[in-house]
């Protein structure tokens, strides 16, 4: 596998930068290590991506810079150099000055404090990267195509699509979609789970049996957090239809996120890409079952679990998992009839 990493202070459009190096056989994370535990989890976090390009555009890498050398020590690293002041006032402006942006605790201070703390860092990365090849450059060139190619070309070992660039240029494309690197918190969905629900979403919290079976998902899936994340996206997709083929009453947070991930985190989402030909017959198939009714109707479930362990691994997966999974939605479907009387 091939791994790079870019760094740079914040506000350097590293996030840019991840969208550009998403496409075809590349995967880049932004900001990994906010969804990681510590930097000893970045390879199997990388190894769940599922594409042969692995990286991670990161300003936060610099601070652990020598436990991440030792981890992928034929990595690849790119420093985007943007003046400090420059930096520092992109970022007092559109994230301390934004209050929408969740999330963000730091007052002035605090924020010219970190970033003296991370330019000396990323200072001492480079300079204990003197002996490797890197590539260094400047902000100010990133809407410049040649050096844009270099970079991509540096990192992925593949040619850049020009036609990509200038769309992600023009219209300043510069996140990927929220969610899409988080792997499933099964603290936080229980603590949902017993928070007292407003009656408009009580229908979309998760009962003691869903969070079982979200359980038994991850663990199915085992490192493969971006399968594991497409499950549970493509259950909360039904959970949301289901209601409005029932008139109740939607979750409109629930319903956002479900067109979100439509739209935005399915289309980079690597295990979705690379199988979605062969998921999109046994999802049509789901899609009968369920309109037909009868115990088939719960066939997105278990069909579809089932074959996402084929595809990761084979039958004895399958077989490890399925029997579970499959008692699990007979206890669901019963507690789900029993309400609905």
């Amino acid at each position: 596998m091939r791994n790079f990493f870019i760094v740079g202070l914040p506000r350097s459009r590293t996030a840019w930068l991840a969208n550009l190096l998403t496409y075809g056989d590349s995967f880049c994370f932004h900001d990994a290590l906010s969804h990681v535990p510590s930097p000893q989890h970045l390879p199997a976090l990388f190894m769940s991506g599922g594409r042969p390009v692995i990286g991670d555009a990161d300003p936060s890498v610099p601070l652990f810079h020598g436990e991440i050398a030792e981890l992928f020590p034929e990595a690849q690293y790119v420093f985007v150099d943007r003046p400090y002041e420059d930096a520092l006032a992109s970022y007092s402006k559109f994230v301390l000055g934004n209050p929408c942006r969740r999330g963000v605790v730091h007052t002035p201070a605090e924020a010219e404090e970190g970033f003296a703390a991370l330019a000396l860092r990323l200072r001492d990365m480079k300079h204990a990267l003197a002996g490797r090849h890197t590539l260094t450059v400047q902000f100010s060139s990133l809407d410049e195509f040649p050096v844009v190619e270099m970079l991509h070309y540096y990192c992925t070992g593949a040619e850049i699509n020009y036609r990509r660039w200038e769309m992600l240029r023009n219209f300043r494309v510069n996140v990927i979609p929220h969610g899409l690197e988080k792997s499933l918190d099964l603290e936080n969905v229980e603590k949902l789970a017993h928070h007292r629900a407003d009656a408009s979403v009580r229908s979309s919290l998760p009962t003691g049996l869903h969070l079982a079976y979200s359980k038994r998902v991850a663990a199915m899936c085992g490192t493969n957090q971006a399968a594991c994340r497409w499950l549970e996206e493509l259950l909360e997709v039904w959970l949301t239809w289901d209601h409005i083929e029932d008139n109740d009453v939607i979750d409109k947070a629930m319903a956002n996120r479900v067109f979100e991930n439509l739209l935005l985190a399915w289309t980079v989402n690597p295990f979705w890409q690379q199988y979605k030909e062969l998921l999109t017959p046994v999802l049509a198939n789901a899609i009968s079952a369920w309109r037909s009714g009868g115990e088939k109707e719960y066939d997105v479930y278990t069909e579809v679990p089932c074959a996402v362990a084929y595809l990761l691994g084979g039958q004895a997966l399958v077989a490890a998992h399925l029997p579970g999974i499959r008692d699990l939605i007979r206890s669901i479907r019963a507690d789900d009839d029993a309400t609905d009387k």
